[in-house]
């Protein structure tokens, strides 16, 4: 099990994988700009009235195309036993809004996930990804307020795709600590 950090230490690992899987996207020719490199409180939000919605990470251009691209850094996926495969989860607030960015854009949302563990980056079209919420016996039994991922969508690893593997120097280099 991965050491618990605090707020500002996961936003600093979360940034250490987003620079280096924004990094790659350069490498591969496409033109990026991070929404993650703000300077206001709480994540960049698309904004209409009283509408928000939180966007993805990098929006992304190559060849008269743009994308989305959201980055999450796992250390490794989880196995899911009544699954029986192994999952990735994200917070179902910020899923949905990528839903919705993705069809008011008219453009498509990559969700990336970069597996320090495996040196993996997995991608998978948000839209295409089938989701579910918790399963764990608390949220089965009905005492949800004793679960720590009710607030999560999970989706099986093998449902994305191997699109790069970055070295293993790269990514003990976003999972290195604070004090280090």
């Amino acid at each position: 099990m991965p050491p618990r950090r605090t707020f500002a230490e996961g936003l600093e690992f979360g940034r250490r994988g987003e620079r280096l899987v924004e990094a790659w996207l350069q490498s591969i020719g496409i033109a990026t700009m991070p929404a993650y490199d703000f300077a206001g409180q709480g994540a960049p939000e698309m904004r209409r009235a009283e509408w928000r919605t939180p966007v993805p990470d990098i929006l992304g251009m190559r060849k008269a195309r743009s994308f989305w691209f959201e980055v999450k850094t796992h250390t490794q996926a989880i196995p899911n036993r009544r699954r029986g495969c192994k999952v990735h989860g994200v917070k179902a607030r910020l899923f949905r809004g990528y839903k919705v960015i993705s069809a008011e854009a008219g453009m498509p949302v990559y969700l990336l996930i970069l597996e320090l563990d495996t040196c993996a980056l997995l991608s998978a079209r948000i839209d295409l990804l089938e989701t579910w919420s918790c399963e764990c016996w608390q949220c089965q039994s009905g005492k949800e307020n004793a679960c720590l991922g009710k607030r999560l969508v999970y989706f099986r690893r093998d449902a994305m795709v191997k699109v790069h593997s970055f070295s293993r120097a790269e990514c003990d280099g976003v999972a290195q600590s604070e004090a280090a």
